[in-house]
């Protein structure tokens, strides 16, 4: 007796757990025999002494998500990934599962075997299962998983010794497969898949054909995609959370986009000024002076908040400054008195602006995506006041313009948080103020009608180009702030 419960209790010890998961139905049809199978094979498992049979009962929770409500929540085609998941967290050796797809006799099995340690699929064959057969195929997996335990099945054959001989599956297991198929109506496709990643196998549009000629639900349709949109989702290999977070864009999201770069634009100004003197008491007795705006290049610092209203488009406010110079040519001289005027002066001048943007991706999924945006961009330069001793030199007010500008450039996705991004705005002045602002005093010393020697001849402000350019390098970060309902699927990745 104390031999026969040693020995029993080494069998237990050796036996290796095995998760059989719910298999997946495809149609309405399929779902008794889904719904059965597992069960069935439990209970053959039963009666291996190599396994140990583990139902979805038995399995702990995935982020705080019952087992049972995760494998009901898995899409027919993660039905691997579902099952992987599960046997992992639970410290399963091996993941049986399936998927079964109704036929006018019986049904069609697509039956995966998988590893938990190595992330592979060592066995995958696809049968029919004819009515009142499930027992039959439940026999057949279980002695398949014996094979696949003690290597018989699956096993690696190292393909670098040109002398060994090539080691092929355990012949009777593979002859208990050809029975089974042989007397179950034969199977449309049995293969023997070793090494295989998970999810490695691709969508095609032929594919797509055939599922769309099979009834039942489609599962772009339970997913809320195109057809073509799901081809993509399933061959991109992403979890269902990581697509749709990606396919979200911009939606939802607060981006805040802070950039540096070069602009040329009117951000200079030139200060004209001429004072005329009184040769009796020095007095001023005649005034003229003029400030414009000047084309120029400066340095830009620009930062962005806007909101994601759908996928592809944001909309928000904009600002920053962009660097420029100020030019000060002022000459004051006593009538009659000859006075050769000074050289210009220059100052650091600074022009803030602020606008409202819309930023437009024709593509979210890509890391890297085109874009192009318009913006109105109103612009304000500095207060400019001249002191040149206790002269009366005119002070005018800022001069601002607004300017309406379309923007072109590009997107890196670098993380899920974080894009580095290029803008180049180009834009036409629209509206200007103060810009010239002209004042004279009128006493007809002054005058532009004067020769070019004359000391008393003064020039009038020259016309500026009203187009712009820039080229701007940034950082933009995404914020989620609205989230669609998450599926237990999404939980993991």
């Amino acid at each position: 007796m104390l031999l026969l419960s040693s020995l029993l209790i080494l069998i237990a010890q050796a036996a290796e757990p095995v998760f059989v998961a719910p298999f997946n139905a495809v149609d309405n049809e399929s779902i008794e025999m889904a719904d059965n199978l597992a069960n069935v094979i439990l209970d053959t498992f039963d009666r291996n002494p190599v396994v140990t049979g583990f139902s979805v009962d038995d399995m702990k929770p995935i982020h705080d998500t019952p087992a049972t409500e995760y494998m009901r929540a898995c899409l027919t085609d993660e039905f691997v990934g579902c099952a992987f998941v599960v046997g992992k967290a639970s410290d399963m050796k091996y993941s049986v599962t399936g998927r079964v797809s109704n036929l006018e006799r019986g049904s069609e099995v697509d039956l995966r075997i998988i590893e938990i340690a190595t992330a592979r699929e060592v066995f995958q064959v696809t049968m029919q299962v004819m009515p009142n057969g499930e027992d039959l195929f439940a026999e057949t997996v279980s002695e398949t998983i014996s094979g696949v335990i003690d290597g018989s099945i699956g096993q690696e054959v190292d393909l670098r010794g040109e002398e060994q001989e090539e080691q092929g599956p355990d012949e009777q297991a593979v002859q208990a497969m050809d029975d089974y198929t042989r007397d179950e109506g034969g199977a449309e496709t049995v293969e023997e898949r070793v090494e295989v990643e998970l999810d490695e196998k691709k969508l095609t549009e032929q594919d797509l054909e055939y599922m769309m000629m099979m009834e039942g639900s489609k599962e772009w349709d339970r997913l809320g995609m195109k057809p073509k949109e799901y081809m993509a989702y399933y061959n991109s290999g992403m979890s269902l959370g990581r697509w749709k977070d990606l396919n979200r864009g911009r939606k939802g999201q607060v981006l805040i986009r802070t950039d540096l770069g070069a602009s040329r634009g009117l951000f200079s100004s030139k200060y004209y000024g001429r004072l005329a003197k009184s040769n009796i008491d020095l007095s001023v007795i005649d005034k003229y002076a003029w400030q414009t705006l000047e084309n120029s290049s400066g340095l830009d610092v620009t930062g962005a908040v806007a909101y994601g209203l759908i996928p592809e488009l944001d909309i928000g406010i904009m600002g920053g400054i962009t660097t420029g110079a100020l030019e000060i040519d002022i000459h004051n001289f006593v009538i009659g008195q000859f006075s050769a005027a000074p050289q210009q002066k220059y100052d650091a001048l600074n022009t803030s602006y602020v606008g409202v943007q819309a930023m437009y991706t024709p593509v979210v999924m890509p890391a890297v995506r085109p874009v192009v945006g318009g913006q109105v961009v109103h612009y304000r330069s500095q207060f400019v006041s001249v002191v040149d001793g206790d002269l009366p030199y005119p002070s005018f007010p800022a001069a601002n313009y607004t300017s309406l500008e379309v923007v072109l450039g590009g997107e890196l996705r670098v993380n899920q948080y974080f894009d580095v991004f290029t803008h180049v705005p180009m834009g036409f002045v629209f509206n200007y103020n103060n810009a010239p602002s002209v004042e004279q005093q009128n006493a007809g010393i002054l005058s532009v009608d004067l020769p070019d020697d004359d000391v008393a001849k003064v020039i009038t402000p020259e016309p500026f180009n009203r187009f712009g350019i820039g080229l701007n390098i940034g950082l933009q970060f995404r914020i989620p702030v609205v989230n669609d309902k998450v599926n237990a699927l999404e939980l993991y990745e």
